[in-house]
């Protein structure tokens, strides 16, 4: 699709000499993402078997340009660090179907809250301890 209005045939065959034609809008702004402010940027170590929660919004342009802002809780297994980071990409999409991968680095550290099988770790309360199963 190209950005703005666009007319595409549809792959049903034409009757009676006749085509049947959808009307799309496409933007060329590709979506972004916008953490959470309580996102984590580090991992423990004996957490990284247990993937990496991302939580935020979706941001992009509806068909009449207005943002929209949609939810988004990208979830990321098979972890594996790299010089004591994680190098994550996860994939968005925005209003008007627009994807874009987004990049982000956490770092593993034992200074990092051991959480467990708890990925919502961020949703609790500053201070809260996370019960984890040894």
């Amino acid at each position: 699709l190209n950005p703005g209005w666009n007319l595409v045939a549809t792959s049903v065959a034409p009757t009676n000499d006749t085509q049947t034609f959808l009307v799309f809008s496409a933007s060329e702004i590709l979506p972004t993402f916008e953490f959470h402010p309580r996102q984590p940027y580090k991992i423990h170590p004996n957490d990284l078997s247990y993937g990496f929660l991302i939580d935020g919004y979706v941001v992009s342009p509806d068909s009449k340009g207005n943002i929209v802002r949609t939810k988004s809780r990208p979830f990321i297994q098979d972890l594996v660090p790299k010089d004591g980071m994680l190098y994550l990409n996860f994939t968005v999409v925005g209003h008007s179907g627009c994807e874009n991968i987004i990049s982000m680095n956490v770092s593993v550290t034992n200074k990092a809250q051991e959480r467990g099988a708890n990925v919502n770790v961020f949703e609790q309360t500053e201070g809260q301890q996370v019960q984890t199963r040894k």
